[in-house]
Parts: C-alpha cells; sequence; structure tokens
C-alpha cells in the first residue's frame, strides 16, 4: 500500500511528458538541451575506458572512437545534415579546418566529418566539463587559456610543431566565441598564425545558421536541417607573419560569401524567424536608447506644408520644417551667447562654520538682501537656499 504513492508520480509524468512534447516550445526545448548534455556525458563515459583500451592514453587516433560515438546523437534530436565538397578534406597531410562557430551543436556537425588525425583546439575551461573534458582531453585535444595571450601564443607555437611532428590536422574556430547573430564575428588571428607558422593550408568550412529550428533567446528548438560546406584550401606557402592580416581578410571574405547565401536560402524557405534583423534591431534600441534617437533623428522628415500666416509666432515663419521647442532651444542659446539672458550675480557668500566641521552649509547671495550676524537656516526672500544639514527643529524664525 506504501508503494502505491510513489508509483503515481512517475506513471503522471510519463503521461504529462508527450502531451508537453506536443503542446509547449519552451519545455521542448530544455528538454532537449537536458537530454543532450547528459546524454553527451554518458557517451564519454562510456569513451573513457575505450580510449584507455585502444591507445593507452592520450592519442589523436581517440577522435575517432569518440566520434563514432557521438555521431547518432543527430537522430535523437531531429537534425539531418548536408555536405558539399567534402573532397577538399582529402588533402594529404596536416592542415588547419577554420569554421563558423554558433553553438554547441557545432560538436555534432565536426564529429560528421571529422577528418583522420584530426582534432579541434578548445577553451582550457572545457578539460574541468566531468567526463566530456577528460574524454577530450584523451582525444589530443589543445586547451588553451583564451584570458592569457601569452599563453595562448606560446600554445599555438607548440601546435605547429606538433602538426609536422605528429602529422596531425587541427579545427579552429576563428571567431573566438559563439554566434547567433547571422554574420560573421571578426576573426582572430590565432589560427592564421597557426597555418603560417607550420606552412599548411588552411580549409574554410562554413556551418549555415540554425535560426529556422533553434533559438536559444527564444526557447526553441525544433528539428532541422544543417548544412556544411567545405571549400577550397586555401594555401599559405611562403606566407611570413607580415601576411597573417591579409590571409585573415581572405579567409573571412571566402566564408562569409556562403554564410550569406544559407540565410538566403533559409529565409526563402522558412522566412524571417523571430531572431531577423528588425528584432535584433529593436534590441539594440532598448539596449542604447541614444542609438535609437539618433537613428530617428537622421530618418526624421522635414514638413514640406507651408504653415499659414499668423497660426505660429514671427520667429518661427523662417523656420518652417522644425520643431518649436528645437527653435526656442536654438534661441535661448543664441541670446545667452549674447548675454541677453545674464548668469545670476553673486554679492556674497555666508558660512553657518568653518570649512573642518562636517555639518557646514553656506548661502549664495544673489541678490541685495538682509541678513544679519545671527541668521538662521531659514532662508530669507531673494536667496539660493544650498545644502541643509539641519533637522526641523532647527529652523528658527530669523525676523
Amino acid at each position: 500500500m506504501d508503494a502505491v504513492p510513489w508509483l503515481t508520480v512517475p506513471l503522471l509524468l510519463l503521461l504529462l511528458l508527450p502531451l508537453l512534447l506536443f503542446t509547449s516550445s519552451t519545455f521542448v526545448f530544455y528538454f532537449k538541451k537536458c537530454f543532450y548534455v547528459t546524454w553527451m556525458m554518458v557517451l564519454c563515459l562510456l569513451a573513457i575506458p575505450m580510449c584507455f583500451l585502444k591507445s593507452g592514453g592520450r592519442d589523436v587516433e581517440n577522435m575517432r572512437l569518440i566520434s563514432a560515438l557521438i555521431r547518432h546523437v543527430k537522430y535523437f534530436l531531429g537534425l539531418r545534415f548536408e555536405v558539399s565538397g567534402s573532397e577538399h578534406l582529402l588533402t594529404e597531410g596536416p592542415y588547419v579546418i577554420i569554421s563558423n562557430h554558433q553553438s554547441s551543436l557545432d560538436v555534432l556537425g565536426l564529429m560528421e566529418i571529422l577528418p583522420e588525425r584530426c582534432t579541434p583546439i578548445a577553451k582550457k575551461e572545457l578539460v574541468y566539463v566531468g567526463t566530456m573534458g577528460i574524454s577530450c582531453w584523451l582525444g589530443g585535444v589543445v586547451f588553451i587559456n583564451r584570458k592569457k595571450t601569452s599563453d595562448a601564443v606560446s600554445v599555438m607555437a607548440e601546435a605547429a610543431k606538433t602538426m609536422l611532428d605528429n602529422q596531425i590536422r587541427l579545427w579552429v574556430f576563428p571567431e573566438g566565441t559563439r554566434n547567433q547573430g547571422g554574420d560573421l564575428l571578426p576573426f582572430k588571428k590565432g589560427a592564421f598564425h597557426l597555418a603560417v607558422a607550420a606552412q599548411v593550408p588552411i580549409i574554410p568550412i562554413v556551418f549555415s545558421s540554425y535560426s529556422n529550428f533553434y533559438l536559444r533567446k527564444e526557447k526553441q528548438f525544433n528539428s532541422g536541417t544543417i548544412r556544411l560546406k567545405i571549400l577550397p584550401k586555401i594555401d599559405t606557402k611562403g606566407l611570413t607573419s607580415d601576411d597573417v592580416s591579409a590571409l585573415m581578410d581572405k579567409s573571412f571574405n571566402l566564408m562569409r560569401s556562403p554564410q550569406n547565401e544559407h540565410i538566403a536560402l533559409a529565409r526563402k524557405r522558412h522566412g524571417y524567424r523571430l531572431d531577423n534583423h528588425e528584432k535584433n534591431l529593436n534590441n539594440s534600441n532598448v539596449i542604447n536608447p541614444s542609438l535609437k534617437m539618433h537613428k530617428q533623428r537622421k530618418t526624421k522628415q522635414k514638413n514640406d506644408d507651408k504653415t499659414p500666416e499668423g497660426a505660429v509666432p514671427a520667429y518661427l515663419l523662417d523656420r518652417e520644417g522644425q520643431s518649436r521647442a528645437k527653435v526656442l532651444s536654438n534661441m535661448i542659446k543664441q541670446k545667452r551667447k549674447e548675454k541677453a539672458v545674464p548668469l545670476p550675480k553673486v554679492f556674497k557668500v555666508i558660512k553657518s562654520k568653518s570649512k573642518r566641521q562636517k555639518k557646514a552649509w553656506k548661502r549664495i547671495v544673489t541678490k541685495v538682501c538682509f541678513v544679519g550676524d545671527g541668521f538662521t537656516r531659514k532662508p530669507p526672500k531673494y536667496e539660493r537656499f544650498i545644502r541643509p544639514m539641519g533637522g526641523a527643529g532647527d529652523l528658527l524664525t530669523g525676523f
């Protein structure tokens, strides 16, 4: 009898689960995210002993084993991959792969097309993420500290030497962080210094936008298709560190063109989603109201209709198309410049106590008036009262 209440709770959850999956997009978002993270942790836990049995420890070849375990996760999330240009990954020898970075789902695309003896470069914090960090270390992932530039440079220099000695390929996200804004973020130079130092080619890969099925801010995670376009390699033979900026700009422009094609294709098939440019513009206006005011001022059309005489004051007749507040503000500024509205003259400054005492206060007399020696804290007429420091009981009559 005592076991009946405990059984009703999981039974109710099992009955409510299909209902929530079909009715609440927010629940689907969190359910898929939790399932994705949990299942990835479980798979990485299974991969740890398998990596030790295969290679005895840390080895790049373990990434092939890890990718084989993770590749099926896409079916549970309802994702499908379309790959074009895969023949470019058949390039012999070491090379550097660069791609755009949108979310943690990029791991599935990476595992889908991961070539032999290839491992990614990741942030150092990932090594502390439970079983996933251990499996990444066993897979030969190169960890860098993004907060310390000197450490990142030394790691990149060591990675260039390792590439040539062990004949491995490295996968780098040159944007440096996740970006779901549609367009590419400015690239960091680390990947290009690495390719130039090792004199190995660069192979750009472009992931299509996830905005037609995955929206993190709007809590939407539906089924969808991810398109991967692998571009021809960019040769770095004979280039030096002085050519890194030009190489980075060339790679950026090559990747930006297919990225825009992916966005245009997604808009043609699915239309504008919640993360379109109008919503981004509204968000930027909320974050920066001065930017919104500036845009409104720049785009505001002047009133071309002539104002009939007598409807406005005479000083406004020659300023058609301007608001009255703007004209009055300009007139006041002009009069102040001409000293037509002078600032009040200070005749005397009276202080109640010395400067060292904290509760000292003062009066600035701007008009001629009588102020006796024993003045109180109640301001007389025609005075500007500044910094009162006393209570109501101290305000005594002075006249």
